[in-house]
């Protein structure tokens, strides 16, 4: 192995432990609360996002909620089909494939080229 491959994984590695994904965090907390570790075990930094993210988790299994993130042990994965409450078109993943969606792709792709040849006129 390169010693450039060496920096980038430890610069990656510490990159993820300084800067944890929130997801990761909610889910952390609700382990930790089906452990049943006490809030007071929050390992994140008190007024931090992650810390908020923490205890949201830790407070859905102290409440033995379902999880609102699916995940298994190990292999966290955010359930991306939930559908947002004022645009029924479209989910957590963006624009669904149906008309609705195309119609979207194809206006905003309309009027990029709108913009894009507006901006050129203005600079000739």
């Amino acid at each position: 192995m390169h010693k450039s491959d060496d920096v980038l994984a430890y610069t990656q590695l510490m990159f993820r432990i300084r800067h944890p994904n929130l997801e990761e965090c909610w889910i952390e907390g609700y382990l930790a609360g089906q452990r049943n570790w006490t809030e007071s075990q929050n390992p994140y930094e008190r007024g931090s996002l992650e810390n908020e993210h923490w205890e949201q988790g830790w407070w859905v299994a102290f409440y033995g909620e379902l999880p609102q993130y699916t995940f298994e042990e190990g292999h966290h994965r955010h359930s991306s089909k939930q559908e947002v409450a004022n645009e029924p078109f479209v989910d957590a993943e963006g624009i669904k494939p149906g008309w609705t969606g195309k119609v979207v792709r194809i206006a905003s792709a309309i009027a990029a080229t709108v913009i894009a040849v507006e901006l050129l006129d203005i600079a000739i």
